[in-house]
């Protein structure tokens, strides 16, 4: 979300106006400028992934999630991003309705038997 503050190459783009990022001026080889600041956000994320799959000698639990989803009332649920690399099966007991409030709790269960259990998946509307 804004404000956008890097082009798509980690130039970080000071605006006249400091309260909204650089407006949206950005390279015209991107559509605007949160699509650069997102190539660039995802290809930090990627390198950092890599380095943590190649600098382990067991298969590190890697999650990536965003903290909101934006609300639709067109829309009857809104979606995070989750994305998980979950080891030895890990993967197995996730399900695709799985909420932000369930993801750490169904990861501690699994790989350290906290038993903790899952919460009702529930969307709350802003």
């Amino acid at each position: 979300h804004s404000p956008e503050s890097f082009d798509q190459y980690g130039n970080y783009i000071v605006s006249d106006n400091p309260n909204i990022g650089f407006d949206d001026h950005h390279d015209p080889g991107v559509p605007s400028a949160y699509v650069g600041q997102l190539i660039y956000i995802n290809s930090l994320v990627l390198r950092a992934v890599d380095e943590i799959l190649q600098n382990h000698d067991q298969s590190p639990i890697i999650v990536i999630a965003a903290d909101h989803g934006r609300y639709r009332p067109d829309i009857p649920k809104h979606y995070i991003l989750a994305a998980f690399h979950l080891p030895k099966g890990g993967n197995e007991g996730l399900y695709p309705s799985i909420s932000s409030v369930n993801h750490f709790r169904y990861i501690l269960d699994y790989y350290f038997d906290l038993n903790l259990g899952l919460l009702e998946d529930r969307m709350v509307e802003d």
